[in-house]
């Protein structure tokens, strides 16, 4: 994206610091806070890269913004979405609810293929003995 000679001159103000940041706020996204006060996402992340403050108080609304989209997830998901309500779960307790799936070498053993067959014990393609795992 090339960016014009005027908005490489555009200034940083308070103003527009909370004009971004309320829209980041109400969950809306960078682009759009961007083209609510006239910038590019560059000019954007150029603010943000060289103002601390800046930086901060639009860290602050996006977990601001964020909050409200997890709210309103929730209530959809209560109200009618059992995939939402899973998406949610895992979010919130990965521990339990999260589709992966932790192995240790000892588990080796006890690994089986698609058709129910076990896996040669093998790592990196070369057989296991039982004092390496």
């Amino acid at each position: 994206m090339i960016i014009s000679a005027s908005e490489i001159l555009t200034k940083l103000t308070l103003k527009k610091t909370q004009s971004f940041c309320d829209i980041l706020a109400t969950g809306a996204s960078i682009k759009a806070a961007c083209e609510a006060i006239g910038i590019s996402r560059p000019t954007a992340y150029e603010w943000r890269k060289n103002d601390p403050k800046f930086k901060a108080a639009w860290d602050s609304a996006l977990e601001s913004g964020t909050d409200l989209l997890e709210d309103e997830a929730k209530r959809r998901a209560l109200d009618n979405s059992d995939t939402l309500l899973i998406f949610l779960l895992k979010a919130r307790r990965p521990q339990k609810y999260r589709d992966t799936l932790k192995l240790t070498l000892g588990d080796a053993d006890k690994l089986i293929d698609e058709s129910g067959a076990p896996l040669p014990e093998t790592f990196g393609g070369e057989p296991l003995h039982k004092s390496e795992m």
